[in-house]
This record gives C-alpha cells, structure tokens and sequence, in this order.
C-alpha cells in the first residue's frame, strides 16, 4: 500500500509522456506509443488489483498448511 502514490505518478508520467507521440501523425510513432502507454497502464491496474489478491490466496493456503505441520508433530511424539 506505501508505493501506490509512486506506481501512480510513475504512470501518469509515462503515459502523458508518450501523448504528443500518441496525437502525432505518422506510421509508426503513434502505434508504437500507444502500445509502450497501454502496456504501462495495464500492467498497474493488474498491480493494483491481482497481486494483492494474489497474495493473500498464497498466504491463506501457506498459513493453513504450516499450521497443519506444526500441530502433526505433535500429535506423534510422545509426552514424557
């Protein structure tokens, strides 16, 4: 959550940046702009929303698992 503002601005940057390629004629500058901007916007929307996601599907089978291993153990080894 702390590098949302500089994910962001980064972005914004990047894609306002490529603008005057964007809205120049030609053949091969706008195309070329618009892919290197909509791959920089894409790529922060799926930042933003699949990898926490993402994350928390991970950590929520990891912590479930490592609970399971630590309590097998125990159930195994006699008390003394």
């Amino acid at each position: 959550m702390s590098c949302t503002r500089h994910i962001t601005s980064t972005t914004i940057t990047t894609i306002g940046g490529f603008m005057p390629l964007i809205l120049a004629g030609g053949g091969f500058w706008p195309p070329f702009a618009v892919a290197i901007a909509g791959g920089t916007a894409l790529t922060t929307i799926l930042s933003f929303y699949f990898v926490p996601a993402a994350f928390k599907l991970l950590t929520k089978f990891s912590f479930k698992k490592r609970e399971q291993q630590t309590l097998e153990p125990d159930k195994l080894q006699p008390t003394t």
